[in-house]
């Protein structure tokens, strides 16, 4: 059973999935599935949440003095926004835009305060976490994105070693590597370097940023040169997404409002997420299921989950 002051809420939607199934709408017509009154669903993703933050006063319910958007639905168990008011003005009808509503936000784009100029490409090398005596296996981390904070986001796993190096195969499999970098350091920079399971990467590498908690990077690719490239130019925004390939910037989705938010049209950032994907399908990836940026910003959560970021 749901308290009385249960709300909703949602992270890390990939703009994909907002445009195709929906944001809040979604939600609320999943918990009427799961047998939750609709009106009680209604209640908990707009009167409790804005309760919860002490703003019901100002928004939340269509009561006189506040703000509010307003839909129309033709049914509450599944919510089918057939109108869509905005300031009082209708902008949507039938999932259709009438009007455009822009909002300028370039007022709160940050610049970048790069941290990684002393990274150097070895520091991204993976060092075993053992070594079996004969010397021809080792254990690392094995990354899996799809482990989204449960308990198989990571493993340790055995690995061939040839020549003194790690080969990043695993029953039979061949991987990208993952590296997580803190951004800033006061000294020993925190590096955690092992195999990912998610997202392959043939050639070239792909990086990404997160602020918060801590500013940190993640990285993948197959070598370690190109990898700290990679890095060192996602490095140069507030926050971004970028592909590489032999030292050149292939793809670049910048990330610029505090490093959590970009300042694009809807059209803009579809276009840059499916520009990442693209890039990285050239280049050898082999990427299922939602696209590689919403992957790689979902791993900030499992990561900080389970104190590989410090």
């Amino acid at each position: 059973m749901f308290a009385a002051k249960s709300w909703l809420c949602t992270d890390n939607i990939s703009i994909e999935r907002l445009l195709k199934m929906g944001h809040m709408d979604w939600i609320i017509s999943l918990c009427a599935e799961m047998g939750i009154h609709p009106i009680k669903a209604i209640k908990m993703a707009t009167y409790n949440t804005a309760k919860s933050y002490h703003m019901d006063h100002l928004i939340g319910s269509l009561t006189p003095g506040r703000f509010a958007d307003i839909v129309l639905t033709d049914s509450l168990s599944k919510i089918n926004p057939l109108y869509v008011f905005k300031d009082g003005e209708l902008i949507a009808k039938d999932k259709k835009m009438v009007k455009n509503t822009e909002i300028d936000y370039s007022a709160m784009v940050t610049k970048g305060i790069p941290g990684l100029d002393d990274l150097a490409p070895e520091q991204l090398d993976i060092e075993p976490l053992e070594i079996s005596e004969d010397g021809t296996k080792a254990k690392v981390y094995l990354f899996d994105v799809y482990g989204r904070g449960h308990a198989k986001f990571y493993q340790e796993v055995w690995v061939p070693v040839k020549d003194g190096k790690i080969v990043p195969e695993y029953e039979g499999e061949t991987y990208s590597r993952l590296s997580v970098i803190r951004r800033y350091a006061d000294g020993k920079r925190h590096v955690v370097n092992g195999l990912f399971k998610g997202v392959f990467v043939e050639r070239g590498a792909v990086a990404t940023s997160w602020p918060a908690p801590i500013p940190y990077f993640v990285v993948v690719g197959q070598e370690s040169d190109e990898m700290a490239y990679c890095v060192k130019e996602a490095d140069k925004y507030s926050g971004a997404c970028i592909v590489t390939e032999s030292y050149a910037n292939k793809s670049v989705m910048p990330i610029e409002i505090y490093g959590m938010m970009t300042n694009m049209t809807v059209d803009e950032l579809t276009s840059s997420a499916s520009a990442i994907d693209a890039t990285l399908e050239e280049l050898g990836n082999r990427n299922e299921g939602e696209p590689v940026v919403n992957k790689l910003l979902s791993l900030f959560i499992s990561l900080h989950r389970f104190r590989f970021m410090e």
